[in-house]
């Protein structure tokens, strides 16, 4: 791959320090356009509509599943970020930060999203949602090329995914920090690769307006998260931007940029065709945190929330039975389950009656509460195990099949 000659350099030591800069600061040719995030709903005291900020998604033919909730918030008021060197803060991570670029095996799109290299021989940390239902992963290292990519292990709960390029050796690794050294009021730079746009990342500052917010996302290619803990900053966020870095003034990382919040509460992605919400609030992961699932998938401890391949798949997208509006909610009748939105061509469900608007509410006799306990249950079983489906549909018929798990389409 050509270098990029609009990638910036760290000043040196002796050298003038860099001129202050303001809150959204483009590197090289890519300025940040004023674009929101997807949004779906806030758990969080204080939160509003959330996305999964940082995946830009593309699809031949995507609408978003019909009946999600809408909410809008009044925008928040943030206080502007202190000026700092962005610019040479970001180009001391820049060089071990890569783009990822997924091919869903089933959603006929694809999806860009953002890592930061952990070890040189090809470990890289992002979030769950950037790599969930990937056939195939092609991740790019800034001016050493492009390199397929299986998944290690991932966390959904956390939101955290840790893969493996194939092939490079001695890359640049990213400059780790901790995130309890940081509190409310400490300058942060967010990094990714914004918009899917691949070459120099975009950067944007601001500084930590809240710690411990326990916020709800929704993404197009994931279902419902609820992730807790989170760093809020004043740094808006992009659709490209997870997986992303977050540094303090020293350049170590101390947060892995998750997601946005925009005030409009819209269900559509601007990027693919919709409102363009001017962001309000970013959240990232603690590094902390992130750090620990990741050293506990290279070992190859899985656990109740971290996952190790290979693991099952049935074949359908969900949403949770709250995340329906309120007149669909009472027509389905239930509470509890997992609400079918689409049947995947080519998978164990598509061979059943299974289809939109069922609710699965049984796996083997174990009770489906929501979407997570669904993939707790299939993905903990292996690749050809058989297990029975139970759902009710919406004329309040219960029925079941038996069917015979594939593998989990990431690679």
């Amino acid at each position: 791959m050509d270098s990029d000659t609009n990638r910036a350099s760290p000043q040196r030591e002796d050298g003038p320090p860099p001129p202050p800069l303001g809150p959204h600061i483009p590197l090289g040719s890519r300025p940040r356009p004023p674009w929101g995030r997807i949004v779906l709903g806030a758990a969080a005291v204080g939160a509003a509509a959330l996305a999964l900020a940082g995946v830009f998604v593309s699809f031949a033919a995507s609408t978003p599943p019909a009946g999600l909730l809408q909410l809008v918030q009044e925008p928040l008021v943030l206080r502007k970020p202190a000026p700092m060197p962005a610019a040479a803060i970001a180009a001391r991570a820049d060089p071990a930060i890569v783009d990822i670029n997924v091919t869903l095996a089933y959603g006929q799109g694809q999806v860009a999203g953002t890592g930061m290299i952990l070890t040189a021989s090809g470990e890289v940390l992002t979030n769950n949602h950037v790599v969930a239902g990937a056939g195939t992963i092609r991740v790019t290292v800034p001016d050493r090329g492009t390199y397929p990519a299986r998944v290690l292990g991932v966390d959904p709960t956390d939101d955290v995914a840790l893969l493996q390029l194939e092939g490079p050796s001695g890359l640049p690794t990213i400059p780790l920090g901790q995130s309890q050294t940081v509190g409310v009021g400490s300058g942060v730079v967010a990094i990714g690769n914004a918009l899917g746009l691949g070459g120099t990342p975009a950067v944007t500052a601001g500084v930590v307006t809240a710690e411990g917010q326990d916020i709800t996302a929704t993404g197009y290619s994931v279902p419902t998260e609820h992730l807790t803990n989170m760093l809020e900053m004043d740094a808006a966020l992009e659709p490209g931007d997870s997986g992303g870095p977050l540094l303090n003034r020293a350049g170590q990382v101390i947060g892995m940029d998750t997601a946005g919040q925009t005030a409009t509460g819209s269900t559509l992605d601007p990027v693919i065709g919709g409102s363009a919400a001017p962001m309000r609030a970013g959240f990232a992961i603690p590094i902390d945190r992130a750090l620990r699932i990741a050293r506990a998938i290279a070992d190859g401890h899985g656990s109740a929330t971290i996952l190790l391949k290979p693991q099952g798949f049935l074949g359908v997208e969900m949403v949770n039975p709250s995340s329906l509006r309120a007149g669909e909610e009472r027509r389905l009748g239930v509470t509890r389950g997992a609400v079918v939105v689409r049947v995947l061509p080519n998978t164990p469900a598509a061979g059943t009656s299974l289809s939109a608007l069922d609710v699965v509410v049984a796996v083997d006799g174990a009770k489906v509460t929501n979407i997570q306990s669904l993939n707790r249950l299939i993905k903990a079983r292996r690749p050809g195990s058989r297990i029975t489906v139970t759902w009710v549909t919406p004329a309040h018929t219960q029925q079941s099949a038996t069917v015979t798990l594939i593998t989990a389409p990431v690679a």
